[in-house]
């Protein structure tokens, strides 16, 4: 099964580099093929994307207010969104738009005596313990793990 070289324990720093800037680059040789390419931060997207004229939409799940002063000038090409409002703040740019989760918590009904359900909703990544609720939801003796 192919791994991502960020969670395969014989990678290295240096190949991940390698492998995030080649992947980066063929996608943009090809950047005229899209309308609108999407990276999320960080990411080298705003240094390739002087090379197009296809717009490139940043999104920052959080971002240091001197990284997004950088991008703003260097890279006006980048349309940049958060997924986090409170984000807003830190980076002090009103003008930034804010896309939201596709689910609106309050419109779910927390329930304290779960059925037959166990549901998980994210990358699956190590650091997200995947793993871990699985072997969680195995000891609670949890169908369908």
């Amino acid at each position: 099964m192919p791994i991502a070289c960020q969670d395969d324990p014989h990678s290295t720093f240096y190949l991940e580099k390698e492998f995030e800037t080649r992947h980066t680059y063929g996608l943009y040789r090809q950047a005229e093929r899209f309308d609108l390419i999407h990276a999320h931060s960080p990411t080298l997207a705003p240094y390739f994307s002087l090379f197009t004229t296809t717009p490139t939409l940043v999104t920052y799940g959080y971002i240091e207010k001197e990284l997004h002063e950088y991008y703003r000038t260097h890279f006006p090409q980048c349309l940049p969104v958060m997924c986090q409002p409170g984000s807003k703040k830190d980076v002090r740019d009103e003008s930034i738009p804010v896309v939201y989760n596709g689910i609106d918590m309050d419109e779910i009904a927390f329930n304290d005596k779960p059925e037959d359900f166990f549901i998980i909703v994210g990358r699956m990544t190590p650091g997200k313990g995947i793993a871990e609720a699985i072997r969680i939801a195995k000891k609670a003796g949890r169908e369908g793990c």
